[in-house]
């Protein structure tokens, strides 16, 4: 069994020669030991002139001839084409890579280790997204349930006004007065402080929902930046309010509305319509001819005359229908009759 890299890699090219040299020792046949045993010939031991070296080119070819086998052999291994597996000058296979243009080699390790680090990158991009789309709903569940919240408390402050105005109406507080100044004015302060305690909850209930709702623009802003960077200039974002307050008036928004949206879904929609106007008002107008298209016929069958070629098709048809040419001329008035 091939030892392990330490990144845990198998060595393949090692373990693909050790198969490949394999086959080729079972495949070659072994000598007979009669003909292992045999004597030279007398042609071998004279050492005769017509043997002739074997020529280093052939050799080379011969290296190349095998050298092409074993990759075609590696190739059938890995399903991949033989043209994108070479031999570098130490013996091992590798594989042609090309990046961003740029052509070069990487070893089965190396691949195998570039799968494996991809592998796991793009396993921990996954969960890293599927964390980010859950504290998204978590944090939209959350401005929602916060947004509901303040409703609450702002109609139970309503509530708690309305019946305290009632309280206050039911009191004939001049009688009150006259006959026990001293409930008045316990009665009086009770009321007050009352009152005191609901504006004390409003003006926080105010102050809060400010905060909350500069936080949201905050985040909408940064979404909105991150999709057009270039309206982090404050000139430049003005300018395309101001276009797009314009654009979006012709469709009945307020200029409060525009201003006052937060969500930069909405900006980009208006955006995305200022753009789409103002491409069809730079293109010039072009007036629109309707082009018959040609009729389609089948292989074989002739096409309908058109034009010249149908008055001469008509010409020779008026002909055939006569008795002959000069017939033809007669009733065409062309020539008369003898």
């Amino acid at each position: 069994m091939p030892e392990a890299t330490p990144t845990g890699a198998v060595d393949v090219h090692s373990e693909i020669l050790s198969i490949l040299n394999k086959s080729k020792t079972e495949a070659t046949p072994k000598e007979p030991e009669a003909q292992k045993d045999a004597p030279k010939s007398v042609e071998d031991e004279s050492g005769s002139d017509d043997a002739t070296p074997r020529e280093p080119e052939k050799e080379a070819e011969a290296e190349e001839e095998q050298q092409g086998l074993e990759l075609s052999a590696v190739a059938a291994v890995f399903g991949v084409d033989e043209s994108m597996l070479d031999v570098g000058k130490d013996g091992k296979v590798f594989v042609k890579t090309k990046i961003d243009g740029q052509e070069g080699a990487a070893t089965f390790n190396d691949l195998l280790k570039s799968y494996q680090l991809e592998g796991h990158l793009n396993k921990k991009n996954m969960e890293v997204a599927e964390m980010r789309k859950a504290l998204e709903a978590e944090r939209n569940a959350f401005q929602q349930n916060a947004q509901a919240e303040l409703q609450r408390v702002g109609n139970a402050l309503q509530i708690a006004q309305i019946e305290l105005n009632a309280d206050f109406q039911n009191v004939n507080w001049a009688e009150l007065e006259s006959v026990n100044p001293a409930e008045y004015t316990r009665m009086r302060l009770k009321f007050q402080d009352r009152q005191n305690r609901i504006q004390a909850a409003g003006q926080f209930l105010s102050q809060y929902t400010l905060q909350q709702r500069e936080a949201l623009v905050q985040q909408e802003s940064e979404k909105l930046f991150a999709k057009i960077p270039e309206w982090r200039d404050r000139k430049a974002f003005e300018t395309a309010r101001t276009e797009m307050i314009n654009e979006l008036a012709e469709y009945g928004f307020r200029q409060e509305e525009v201003m006052s949206a937060t969500d930069h879904r909405i900006l980009l929609m208006a955006r995305d319509a200022l753009a789409y106007r103002k491409l069809r008002a730079s293109q010039p107008e072009v007036k629109k001819k309707v082009v018959q298209a040609p009729k389609m016929i089948k292989p074989g069958v002739p096409a309908e005359p058109t034009g010249a070629d149908a008055k001469i098709s008509q010409l020779k048809a008026k002909v055939n229908d006569g008795d002959s040419l000069r017939e033809y001329l007669i009733k065409s008035g062309v020539a008369g009759r003898k």
